[in-house]
């Protein structure tokens, strides 16, 4: 990856981490902090074990802030439920490839609407799943955790998982390359020099809040954040001394 391809990487905050019975104090700290953007993930305790969010609280979000939105249908009906995201105003939707057997008739059809589309991949599923929607697709979202699971630790073979990827995307420019579980400062590097140009993270940028609360909490999450971004400039030093 290029010097400017390092400066441009994104780090969006998973809104399923953040403090929801405070949410528009979370979203104005986002936005103070820093922070790219704000993802969403959408379950319904079929497709995942968990059920969370809707197109509700893609509304709520949307009223108070100008951040891009990601949606992230972790659910098993895609088709059924997109137009409700497009209508809530995300500005991309993701679906998992592995919940319906048209991905790419539901690419098209969120694209018709004017948004951005993205396809998940759980860490089990095979990257040649995705060959056929490189073409399609703004964003590929490579889960190295398991969706809708708690608590699971990152595994470093995802990292040649997402290096295929990267490689296989390279004569499709417009295609952003995303990495989402368990990314953090320890990590957060070899995941950009695999070739993501987009990062989710979660309980990395909440790390040390545990009771706090104001401008200390706030402070934190700027630190924390703070430190992934060095991680990721790190590289881009270290490039252009080689």
């Amino acid at each position: 990856m290029s010097k400017n391809l390092y400066m441009m990487v994104q780090i969006f905050a998973s809104l399923l981490h953040l403090d929801l019975a405070n949410l528009l104090q979370e979203v104005r700290c986002l936005e103070e902090i820093g922070i790219d953007g704000i993802h969403v993930d959408i379950m319904d305790g079929i497709f995942v074990p968990s059920i969370a969010f809707g197109p509700l609280m893609i509304k709520t979000i949307r009223r108070h802030t100008k951040l891009p939105i990601h949606c992230h249908m972790m659910i098993s009906r895609p088709h059924k439920y997109a137009i409700d995201f497009v209508e809530a105003d995300a500005d991309l939707i993701i679906f998992h490839v592995e919940s319906t057997s048209n991905a790419d008739q539901l690419a098209r059809e969120i694209r018709s609407y004017g948004k951005g589309v993205g396809a998940a991949l759980n860490p089990a599923t095979h990257e040649s799943t995705l060959e056929y929607l490189y073409n399609i697709v703004d964003q590929v979202l490579v889960m190295t955790t398991n969706p809708g699971v708690p608590i699971q630790k990152f595994q470093n073979e995802y990292i040649r998982k997402i290096d295929n990827i990267n490689t296989a995307m390279q004569s499709y420019h417009c295609v952003e390359l995303g990495v989402y579980g368990d990314i953090k400062a320890i990590n957060i590097a070899d995941v950009v020099q695999a070739g993501a140009h987009h990062v989710v993270v979660g309980n990395a940028l909440l790390h040390g809040t545990n009771g706090l609360s104001g401008t200390h909490r706030q402070q934190i999450m700027k630190n924390n954040l703070d430190e992934m971004k060095a991680k990721v400039a790190e590289i881009t030093d270290s490039d252009c001394q080689s």
